[in-house]
């Protein structure tokens, strides 16, 4: 793993706008832009089990075990798949 890149990371609102959170410094934290991206789209309930299903993967992937290697290959063919969309819809 590395350490992000300045343009990873976003600033997200702990206090969101629509529940009068403001835009300070107090009101923002760090977080990498595909887990801010992911955010939107999933209420926070979810968003736990999507974090706690990355430890366990991530556990499986370094015990290198049948699940582990299953999961390395499915997202090794979702990331091609993405790259040869984002190809022809540029």
């Amino acid at each position: 793993m590395r350490w992000p890149r300045r343009h990873d990371v976003a600033g997200d609102h702990i206090v969101p706008h629509r529940l009068d959170g403001k835009d300070s410094v107090e009101n923002y934290l760090a977080i990498c832009r595909e887990c801010n991206t992911l955010g939107r789209s999933h209420s926070p309930r979810v968003q736990r089990l999507i974090i706690r299903l990355g430890t366990y993967a991530r556990n499986e992937i370094r015990h290198e075990t049948g699940l582990g290697k299953q999961l390395i290959r499915l997202l090794l063919r979702r990331q091609k798949n993405n790259r040869a969309r984002r190809e022809r819809f540029p």
